[in-house]
């Protein structure tokens, strides 16, 4: 029966980073027998392919026209036996310092109940959902990915979820 013999590669160390890592995970995963990679081509809001609207991850190495998703699907899928490639996507952890954060941070952060933040966008907020959506269909639409996956689905704990606008909808149903 078919079985998955896959790997996880985060992206806060190398992987996809440049073409020479993406030409090594492919090698090294066949060494391995493996058949699908698990890739994370979204961190802190920040994008490891190039058709996105979120900004290019500072640490991709070449040329601005080198797409690390990208590369790896080619490489990957046309490799003997071919790799499957998913795409995985931090959700709605993006980071303080990410462009999105910094741009709607006061309106779509999502706060703890003593008004802390950490992040972490709010889940119960229209606009983050619309956004988030687009975000992972951007990757669906324009890459060839056999699949996603989405992480930080859920508020950081039982103590979050106390931003104003989501306290407004919820105290209007």
């Amino acid at each position: 029966p078919p079985q998955y013999r896959a790997m996880w590669v985060d992206a806060f160390h190398d992987g996809i980073k440049s073409r020479a890592q993406v030409e090594k995970l492919v090698a090294d995963a066949h060494q391995a027998n493996l058949n699908a990679l698990l890739v994370q081509v979204r961190k802190k809001g920040d994008a490891y392919f190039n058709w996105a609207d979120e900004p290019r991850a500072l640490d991709i190495l070449g040329p601005r026209g080198f797409d690390p998703l990208g590369y790896l699907i080619q490489l990957a899928h046309a490799s003997k036996p071919r790799i499957e490639v998913h795409a995985w996507l931090n959700t709605f952890f993006v980071g303080e310092s990410s462009g999105v954060y910094l741009k709607h941070g006061d309106a779509w952060a999502n706060r703890t109940n003593d008004g802390a933040t950490g992040g972490y966008l709010d889940p119960g907020i229209p606009e983050v959902q619309a956004y988030t959506h687009k975000v992972f269909m951007d990757v669906a639409r324009n890459y060839d990915v056999d699949g996603l996956h989405m992480d930080f689905v859920r508020y950081p704990g039982v103590t979050w979820g106390y931003s104003s606008e989501s306290l407004a909808l919820y105290m209007h149903d």
